[in-house]
């Protein structure tokens, strides 16, 4: 005799008188309410019998009343957590839903356009950690960066002006989102591009 069959025989000995009337109690296959795959159509037979079926509501009511995570009642298979969830929203006159989850308050960035990582909740415009920290968009650098070159500034010319490592000033120059220390953006940023330009 198999597990499931053995657990029907159990319930039918210890079962409230509704169960007799249930059209799973004499149906030729018991085995279609203990459906062992996951699969979401493992419980259809048993799902198309309990639609029909007279005592469905006391049957939604008894497996919320006692807890049950197992085997198919009331057409809602009780180990997948959406259909236990549904039954207990149903019958359970207990049950409260859990709240919506709230809002995300992550946003763009106001200052420089960038995805927010930080929640804001202090109802302020969202920044993101590099402007947060006091840090200059990469953007605003890469601008003047920019007007420098048009102005037949190269990469070296710039370093040296603003007194800054040359790996720096390229490190800066090829990355294209973050943000600039600000000791080292406004030393660029100070390079003006009427300067002669260093070779």
């Amino acid at each position: 005799m198999g597990k499931s069959i053995q657990m029907l025989d159990l319930l039918r000995r210890m079962a409230p008188a509704w169960m007799d009337d249930g059209l799973c109690a004499d149906h030729p296959d018991p085995e279609l309410w203990f459906p062992v795959s996951k699969a979401s159509d493992a419980a259809a037979d048993a799902r198309a019998v309990c639609v029909s079926c007279p005592v469905i509501g006391a049957c939604g009511i008894y497996a919320v009343a006692h807890g049950i995570g197992y085997g198919v009642w009331a057409g809602h298979r009780m180990d997948v957590q959406r259909e236990n969830k549904r039954l207990r929203a149903r019958y359970d006159p207990n049950y409260r839903p859990p709240a919506p989850p709230k809002p995300d308050a992550r946003g763009v960035c106001a200052r420089c356009g960038q995805e927010s990582l930080q929640r804001n909740l202090s109802g302020d415009p969202p920044r993101c950690r590099g402007c947060a920290r006091g840090h200059t968009p990469i953007g605003i650098v890469h601008a003047h960066m920019q007007t420098l070159i048009d102005a037949q500034w190269t990469l070296r010319a710039i370093a040296d002006a603003a007194g800054l490592d040359r790996s720096t000033v390229r490190n800066i120059w090829h990355t294209k989102t973050g943000h600039v220390t600000p000791a080292n953006a406004d030393a660029i940023r100070a390079v003006g591009p009427t300067q002669a330009a260093a070779s």
